[in-house]
């Protein structure tokens, strides 16, 4: 059912996009903006997924330049580049220059984001944050496991 649900939604993103903005001058520029941050959400998604494995925990793959690109097309792209990007072209600003400005700003602003709820993950409020953070348990490659094997010995990292 989850994949039938999230066709449905991919399919209501672009048909809004038609009913809104088929008649505006950025709107090719608005769908390539879409299907590039859905590519690269993809991306991210499958790469966290194969990088923590459910049947068994592999260290190997918590790097910190694996966690900074699952980061990057995981969260990056969709919560920060593909707003503001896509704000960009709907006030006339599409030259290439622009863009790619406002991409290496926001992929750090999306870096940033996810460390910080990474580390809510483990040491937020559940009251507070309205979640009872499960990352470390659930072996994902987050930020704090990643700080914590770099700086770990043998023995130390056998323990976790």
């Amino acid at each position: 059912m989850a994949v039938v649900d999230s066709l449905w939604l991919e399919g209501s993103i672009y048909n809004l996009l038609k009913k809104d903005f088929h008649h505006e001058p950025y709107y090719a520029d608005l769908l390539d903006l879409f299907h590039s941050a859905e590519d690269l959400t993809e991306t991210g998604q499958t790469l966290d997924l194969l990088t923590a494995p459910e049947d068994r925990i592999d260290f190997t793959q918590f790097t910190l330049e694996r966690y900074q690109t699952i980061v990057i097309y995981k969260t990056a792209y969709y919560s920060f580049c593909l707003p503001v990007r896509a704000a960009m072209y709907m006030v006339g600003i599409n030259d290439k220059a622009s863009h790619d400005m406002a991409e290496k700003i926001l992929i750090e602003m999306g870096e940033f984001f996810q460390i910080q709820d990474d580390y809510l993950d483990c040491y937020g409020d559940p009251k507070v944050t309205g979640k009872v953070g499960t990352d470390i348990e659930d072996n994902k490659c987050g930020w704090l496991v990643v700080q914590a094997l770099s700086r770990a010995s043998t023995e130390q990292k056998a323990l976790l």
